[in-house]
C-alpha cells in the first residue's frame, strides 16, 4: 500500500476524503462550510465532585467511543458528540440512541443528556493559532439551557 494511501485510509474515520486530499496536495485554504444532517448528544457530567467527575468524563468517552460518536469537545464537565460529520454515518440515528441509552445505563444519576438530530453548518473554524471542526447546531443556546435545567439523570430528545 503506497504511504499516501495509506494516509488517506487512516484518517477517513476523522476528516472527509475532500480535506484528506487537499492537505495531501499540499492546499492550505480551509475547505469551505458546508450543510449536513447530524444527530447529536450533550451530555453535563455532575461536576459537584472534581474526582469524580473526570472519571465519569473518561468512562463517557470510552462509551462514546464504542459507538462511533466524534467527541467534538469537552469543556469543563459538558461533552458534546457527533454523528455523521465529519464522515457520514448511514446509522448515525440509530447509533445516537444506542448511545444515549448506554450512556444512561452506565453514569445513571451522574449525568444530565440532550440528543438530538438537525441540520447543521459543519467545517473547520478558526486562525492558524487553533482550528477546529465542528458543528454550528440551530438553538444551541436554548438546547444549554434545556440541558442545564434537566436534574442529573436525565434524558431529553429534541
Amino acid at each position: 500500500m503506497k504511504k499516501r494511501d495509506h494516509i488517506k485510509k487512516a484518517f477517513s474515520r476523522y476528516a472527509d476524503k475532500d480535506v484528506i486530499g487537499q492537505i495531501l496536495n499540499g492546499s492550505q485554504e480551509l475547505p469551505p462550510l458546508e450543510t449536513k444532517q447530524i444527530d447529536f448528544a450533550m451530555v453535563l457530567v455532575d461536576d459537584r465532585n472534581p474526582n469524580e467527575c473526570s472519571s465519569i468524563i473518561y468512562k463517557a468517552v470510552g462509551i462514546i467511543s464504542k459507538y462511533e460518536g466524534m467527541v467534538d469537545s469537552i469543556v469543563g464537565p459538558f461533552i458534546l458528540v457527533l454523528f455523521g460529520a465529519p464522515v457520514p454515518q448511514p446509522e448515525a440515528r440509530s447509533k445516537r440512541k444506542e448511545l444515549v441509552k448506554a450512556l444512561s445505563e452506565a453514569i445513571g444519576e451522574k449525568a444530565s443528556i440532550v440528543h438530538g438530530h438537525s441540520e447543521c453548518l459543519v467545517g473547520t473554524l478558526g486562525g492558524e493559532s487553533r482550528l477546529s471542526y465542528t458543528a454550528l447546531i440551530p438553538g444551541f443556546k436554548e438546547i444549554l439551557g434545556r440541558l442545564a435545567n434537566l436534574d442529573y439523570g436525565g434524558v431529553l430528545e429534541i
